[in-house]
């Protein structure tokens, strides 16, 4: 068997770097600043579904007491993840409302049974989304819904 030619293995070479190029302009997106950060992309395509950054909340993430009936309306900014978790606790009742950008509908989730600790991980896409929590029924009154976002 004779050994392959001298342009054989340059074309082959040439045609895999094509390729390599071809997915990685493909399969990452630049963030705004253009410069890529090699730790998010080895989280991006090797670990498991990461908890979104505190910094990605923008606006009242729930950080008082709300009063029965109270709604308090926040945004989760875009990331390099395809899905992210935000973790939503409370021993209140409360309904969350998940609305991803780019969709019209919501999905509401009901938190039912005061006096006990629930939760529920959100999971929100790689464009972002709202997140509305309403109380619904404090188990004490007097200083309404506790509700803990993120951690």
């Amino acid at each position: 068997m004779s050994a392959p030619k001298p342009s054989t293995i340059l074309l082959v070479l040439a045609l895999l770097a094509v390729v390599v190029l071809f997915v990685v302009a493909v399969g990452v997106r630049a963030p705004d600043t253009g410069t890529v950060d090699k730790e998010q992309l080895k989280e991006r395509w090797l670990g498991g579904v990461k908890k979104v950054a505190p910094g990605d909340l923008e606006g009242d993430a729930c950080r008082g007491p709300l009063r029965s009936g109270q709604t308090c309306a926040f945004e989760v900014k875009g990331a390099w993840s395809l899905s992210r978790s935000l973790p939503v606790r409370s021993t209140d009742a409360v309904t969350v409302v998940l609305q991803a950008k780019g969709q019209g509908r919501k999905v509401p989730v009901e938190l039912k049974r005061p006096g006990t600790n629930q939760r529920v991980d959100l999971q929100i896409g790689q464009r972002g989304a709202r997140v509305e929590i309403t109380c619904r029924a404090p188990v004490n009154p007097q200083v309404g819904c506790l509700v803990q976002v993120g951690s």
